[in-house]
């Protein structure tokens, strides 16, 4: 493995694109270096797509989730994935990955400490589901896969659960969380926040905790923002503008740089969320004061093009 897809030097730049990457990337003008894609446990991965981006030179992300998509429901709990009645399904992905010989990130079921993870079982589950997914394709001889540990990063809910949710050192690769300014788009409002902001509570919890008992060694991975996003809103302290957002993009790439050296990739979800009740326009477009200031950011030098 090509130091676990580590940059050599400043940020991978990636996404997930609700309107695809190929379309994503004429948009904001630029390639992308990882393109972030989901798949439900059933569903074989990468699709063709998948593999398109990867020819092209671009680093493969999946989120392999124990879902059925059509349902919503899970179509594996944790449970059943650990006891080996889901194995035929992991050593047929694992081969399928073996075949397609290109590294790819995966993540086994992002932000596992959720609510919407209840149905899947506890965090005993989780690890154990993980393990044994990473026991069999290690078995398999599958070399190309760098596995990626992503959670919700919301430190002030589920700090206390973290470490019974990690995998454990052997079984990680890198460390990813998912922080977003919700503003007032959801039921319960939050004041605007810049990136440093929402990624300072993770990255200080993760340094504060690495190496203590029970806890991972977690200053040994490589770090990065698996989702992430901001709604339009107002800059802190002044009245609602249109170039919020754009600003909002446009500090992101300084204040990765400056406040949080650790973080080496950062991959936006672009999307618009209509889920639960709530109506969140993660999308980079969604003004053209952001999609200005996103161009502007993935400008920069410090983003890392394509490997």
């Amino acid at each position: 493995m090509t130091s676990y897809l580590v940059p050599k030097c400043g940020i991978w730049w990636g996404a997930h694109s609700s309107v695809g990457w190929q379309a994503f990337e004429q948009m904001i003008g630029r390639e992308l270096a990882i393109v972030h894609d989901y798949t439900g446990w059933t569903d074989t991965f990468p699709d063709p797509s998948d593999k398109q981006a990867a020819a092209g030179g671009r680093i493969l992300y999946v989120d392999w989730e124990g879902k059925n998509y059509a349902t919503g429901q899970p179509a594996a709990t944790w449970a059943q994935i650990a006891n080996g009645s889901q194995d035929s399904r992991i050593k047929s992905e694992a081969l399928t990955l073996k075949a397609f010989g290109k590294p790819i990130m995966v993540t086994f079921q992002a932000e596992p400490e959720g609510k919407a993870s209840l149905p899947y079982g506890s965090g005993a589950n989780y690890v154990a589901a993980w393990r044994h997914i990473h026991t069999i394709f290690a078995d398999e001889g599958v070399t190309n896969v760098v596995w990626v540990w992503d959670v919700t990063g919301d430190t002030a809910d589920h700090g206390s659960e973290y470490p019974s949710y990690y995998p454990g050192d052997a079984y990680v690769d890198w460390i990813m969380w998912d922080p977003y300014n919700w503003y007032t788009c959801r039921t319960r409002a939050e004041s605007w926040q810049t990136l440093g902001d929402k990624v300072s509570a993770m990255y200080d919890w993760l340094t504060a905790n690495s190496g203590k008992a029970g806890n991972g060694n977690y200053l040994s991975k490589p770090w990065g923002l698996a989702e992430y996003g901001s709604v339009d809103g107002p800059l802190r302290g002044t009245s609602v503008t249109t170039s919020s957002k754009g600003q909002w993009f446009e500090s992101e790439v300084t204040e990765a740089q400056s406040q949080f050296p650790r973080l080496k990739a950062l991959i936006y979800f672009d999307s618009q969320d209509v889920a639960s009740g709530r109506s969140c326009d993660w999308r980079v477009n969604s003004t053209s004061g952001a999609l200005a200031g996103y161009k502007a950011a993935g400008a920069s030098s410090y983003v890392t093009s394509m490997p």
